[in-house]
């Protein structure tokens, strides 16, 4: 077959493609041009993004950034509903499991929504917004500029919400749902801490009733979110974070009160029965 014919084939077959998309073989041509172009802007968005939070992290937590850690600022007052420091090892597995849920997303990067007008996809966004509101709230958190921290911190509970509802609707793989679950479920403990945190410095009520109550209120409340996030997206990780908090909130009050520290333990043992035993299977049978 000559170059001319070769030619005139290859027109025909994207002039077929194109008519079946509505467009001209033209149009065929720019639109997989342009989402190449769009899948290379988001990989480069999302890595950018990611690695300035672990820089921004590594500068306030490592080398005390503004004089002090975000373990520091914590130790100023007693709040009761807050995890001992073991605890915040965390946030090394979920850097680590963003990085991996980036190379599967890096992979797929050409499958993400566009936002509106926007070349950008709605994944590559709302991952690149999470990670500026962490930054924010890191500062604001170590120059003790508390009132706009909870604000921003609840905007990236919100955003990693919406996140990770997007991520568990259009992937079924670990990799992809795992890495966020562990983020969000861990921003929920983060958030409610850094609260009572607040108000327990704007109180004074460090000895006051209602912190052991509180404290046993939430832990309650939030096993009872642990179940409800198994039931309806089948996520256990979600549920490994709430106990390995909750316990490290036990493990918090053991020098102030051993027998709230006891019963935090205990109902973190019955939370952890209610989110992973496979209760489905002994279901009782009505008798026939």
């Amino acid at each position: 077959m000559s170059d001319t014919a070769s030619s005139a084939a290859y027109r025909q077959r994207k002039q077929s493609v194109a008519q079946a998309t509505g467009g001209t073989w033209r149009d065929a041509g720019g639109r997989e041009a342009d989402g190449t172009h769009a899948a290379k802007t988001n990989i480069v968005l999302v890595w950018v993004a990611y690695a300035i939070t672990i820089a921004c992290n590594a500068a306030f937590e490592v080398f005390a950034l503004g004089g002090t850690t975000s373990a520091e600022v914590s130790g100023e007052v007693f709040a009761w509903f807050t995890p001992a420091g073991y605890v915040f090892a965390i946030w090394s597995v979920i850097y680590i499991g963003l990085a991996a849920w980036l190379v599967s997303y890096s992979g797929e990067a050409s499958h993400d929504e566009p936002m509106g007008a926007m070349r950008i996809g709605r994944t590559a966004v709302l991952f690149t917004v999470s990670c500026v509101l962490n930054i924010a709230w890191l500062a604001l958190w170590h120059f003790e500029l508390f009132v706009p921290s909870i604000i921003v911190i609840a905007a990236l509970l919100a955003t990693i919400g919406l996140l990770y509802r997007r991520v568990h609707v259009e992937s079924t793989r670990l990799i992809d749902r795992v890495p966020i679950s562990l983020y969000f479920a861990w921003l929920c403990v983060a958030t409610v801490a850094d609260i009572a945190h607040v108000a327990t410095r704007f109180t004074g009520a460090e000895t006051s009733i209602l912190q052991p109550v509180s404290t046993l209120v939430l832990a309650v409340a939030f096993f009872a979110l642990a179940v409800y996030m198994k039931r309806a997206f089948n996520d256990y990780a979600f549920g490994v974070v709430i106990v390995w908090a909750v316990v490290g909130i036990g493990v918090h009050l053991m020098t102030v009160n051993l027998a709230i520290s006891v019963i935090t333990i205990m109902l973190s043992g019955l939370g952890a029965l209610a989110v992973f035993f496979p209760w489905e299977k002994y279901r009782l049978q009505p008798r026939r």
